[in-house]
């Protein structure tokens, strides 16, 4: 049994909160053995103006499909939205 590793860059856009994003990747040839994996190997966090409090941003990552030549998963990351800014009258 041959093992393969694939590595994918997945781009998350500027929003916030929930989203979902389906990816697949191909092997090019025949895939026997239907015992594959996804792993999430690492997210970049990278807020400007420095580190807020509530400033958690966190990803998932699930095995959706194994077909014939790709493996197809889930990615499910979680942006927060960015501070609303105290407003203080002045008279």
């Amino acid at each position: 049994m041959a093992l393969k590793f694939k590595t994918v860059t997945v781009t998350i856009p500027q929003t916030t909160g929930p989203l979902t994003i389906n990816q697949d990747v191909s092997f090019g040839r025949r895939i026997r053995d239907r015992n594959a994996e996804v792993a999430l190997k690492a997210f970049k966090l990278d807020y400007v103006g420095g580190p807020r409090d509530g400033d958690i941003a966190q990803a998932g990552v699930s095995l959706e499909n194994v077909g014939d030549e790709a493996v197809e998963f889930k990615i499910r990351p979680t942006i927060p939205p960015p501070p609303i800014p105290a407003r203080f009258p002045c008279w």
